[in-house]
């Protein structure tokens, strides 16, 4: 009989084939992980955006022409715009604006665009729905002094409407939401 010192190359092929499967799984995993985050990343650029729009319009109404004279004549006064978000469906952007002309969004061409954000390149708006109907667009404005909410250029408080935009990331199973209740409070679901 001889004395064995060391290992066999069978035994070193085993386990270099074991680490390999590891390394696989693992590598495949980061991959997962690494995607989930980019798009929960995005989804909280968003989301802050669509916050941001709302707390520009609490924070900075001021009143038309005349405003105090008009006031105790007319209690409907009306007042300057407000700030929204425009969302297009298959668009990888959304945009940030100013409604000056208490348009309520019914057009983009209506507003002065504040900033436009790039999503990731892989990810973009897969579907609008305004109380379960599919539109091809959303613009949510938020008009000040009493926080008005509009989608499309429809009184959200009155219509007692919520919106919700569904994003896709590059044709995989993550899709995330985004809704925006009639008081213009939104929320983040998975």
């Amino acid at each position: 009989m001889y004395k064995k010192d060391g290992f066999t190359i069978i035994e070193l092929l085993v386990v270099i084939a074991v680490i390999g499967v590891v390394a696989t799984f693992s590598f495949a995993s980061y991959s997962s992980i690494e995607d989930e985050l980019s798009l929960e990343r995005e989804m909280g650029e968003i989301l802050g955006t669509v916050n941001t729009a709302r707390d520009y319009a609490i924070a900075s109404w001021y009143p038309k022409e005349g405003f105090l004279e008009d006031y105790l004549e007319d209690e409907d006064n009306a007042f300057h715009g407000g700030y929204g978000v425009a969302f297009d469906v298959d668009s990888s952007t959304y945009k940030l604006f100013a409604d000056l002309e208490d348009e309520e969004g019914g057009s983009i061409d209506d507003v002065e665009i504040i900033e436009t954000f790039e999503m990731e390149e892989v990810m973009s708006v897969e579907s609008v729905d305004i109380d379960g109907s599919a539109e091809d667009r959303l613009y949510v404005v938020f008009r000040p002094p009493d926080l008005l909410v509009f989608f499309n250029g429809e009184d959200a408080i009155e219509n007692d409407s919520e919106a919700v935009i569904t994003f896709s990331y590059g044709g995989l199973d993550y899709t995330r939401e985004i809704s925006i209740n009639p008081y213009g409070v939104s929320e983040y679901k998975k």
